[in-house]
Parts: C-alpha cells; sequence; structure tokens
C-alpha cells in the first residue's frame, strides 16, 4: 500500500505493516481523514496507539504528513487509498474505525448504504471493532452536492428506517444515534469538525456502531 512519509509516497509491504502494529495496543483508522489533523494531533497524545489516515487526496495530506515526520511520530500512518482502493493489508486489524463528516462518494455509501460498500468498511475492523460516524449536511449550504449525488433529506428517522438495517445486515450493530451540538465537534480535531463548530448550525447525527455476529 501506498503511504506519505514527509512529502514522499512511499511503498508500504504487508511484512513492513505486520512489523509495525506489533508496537502498539490499539490501532485506530480514519476513512475519509482530508489533511490528516486529527491522526496527527491524536497520534502526540497516544503514542501507544497506531494511527491510519486514509484519504484519495495525496495533495491535501501533505502538510500534516511533513508535521508527522519533524515530530518523528513512529505512531501515525497517512495512506493513499478510497472505499474503491482500499489496501487490503489494512483488513481485519482496526480496533476503531471513524467516519467524520463523510464526503462524495462516501458520503453517498453511509447515507444511501450497500451491503457490498458497508462490508469493505466493516472488514477494516477486528471482530468487536467500533466503527464511529460522525455526519451531517444542510440542503441550504450544500445543495450542490446534495444534487450530485441525489442525497436523501437526514433526520434521525431516515437513519433509523434506510441506514442502520442495513448495516446491521452485515454484522455492524448498532450503539448509539444521537444528535449533536456544535461545540461538541471541537473534540473531534479535524480540520473540517474545527471549521463546523463555528459556522452556521445544522443537524449533525452521531452514530456507534460495534462489528459483532450476534445481532
Amino acid at each position: 500500500m501506498k503511504a506519505l512519509k514527509g512529502n514522499k509516497l512511499t511503498e508500504i509491504t504487508q511484512l513492513e505493516f505486520l512489523d509495525l502494529i506489533k508496537k502498539f495496543f490499539r490501532i485506530e483508522i480514519d476513512f475519509g481523514t482530508g489533511d490528516g489533523r486529527f491522526i496527527y494531533k491524536n497520534a502526540l497524545n497516544n503514542l501507544t496507539t497506531l494511527y491510519i489516515g486514509i484519504d484519495t487526496n495525496e495533495k491535501q495530506m501533505m502538510k500534516y504528513s511533513r508535521e508527522i515526520q519533524r515530530k518523528k511520530l513512529n505512531n501515525a500512518l497517512l495512506i493513499l487509498g478510497s472505499l474503491e482502493l482500499l489496501p487490503k493489508e489494512l483488513e481485519g486489524f482496526a480496533d476503531t474505525v471513524y467516519i467524520h463528516f463523510p464526503w462524495g462518494s462516501l458520503l453517498k455509501a453511509i447515507t444511501q448504504p450497500t451491503k457490498s460498500d458497508l462490508k469493505k468498511l466493516s472488514d477494516l475492523l477486528k471482530n468487536d471493532g467500533v466503527m464511529k460516524i460522525v455526519l451531517g449536511y444542510n440542503e441550504k449550504f450544500e445543495a450542490n452536492e446534495i444534487n450530485r449525488l441525489n442525497l436523501p433529506e437526514l433526520d434521525s428517522n431516515y437513519i433509523k428506517e434506510n441506514m442502520i438495517p442495513i448495516f446491521q445486515t452485515i454484522g455492524l450493530k448498532n450503539t448509539k444515534l444521537e444528535k449533536t451540538q456544535k461545540i461538541e465537534l471541537k473534540e473531534i480535531e479535524s480540520t473540517w469538525s474545527k471549521k463546523l463548530s463555528f459556522g452556521k448550525t445544522r443537524k449533525i447525527y452521531k452514530l456507534d456502531f460495534i462489528k459483532s455476529d450476534n445481532i
């Protein structure tokens, strides 16, 4: 799989990855990490956890890739990938998968889920691993993207009736569905969540799932 190290894109083999993960108690993945700020900030504060950010935009991740290299953080990786091109090397290792404010095809995959798309995300998790999703959009502020992707109106009923049942068919048991307040977004430590915490009020939902054979 391809990883950013400073300004360079390098190849990490399966054996190199397996050797790396032996050094950590936990593995946490931020899928659709954007610029990678979430990975950088958390890696600074939790040296026994390996943080892995996945995104398609190599250029966007460069800033925090350089910061990770400058701070010599061995517990942070920024990986080039997407739902369509997901590195197989990562499957089955994550204690937690975060999806913070998905956009584009990832947003569509979450709000109009199919078993095949969700299975790719679920496959990243260990048994009993946890998936944490934070999402929300507003027709006033994101009209172009809503129209482009033909996104549904998002509310608690839609999530309960049209999203959660599909997650559960592939072994992801819902353990939390709640609205969250803007002020709480500052805790996430991603660039986009920080901006939203100071922006217009919108409906934002938190969903937690646990990977389980018993649903």
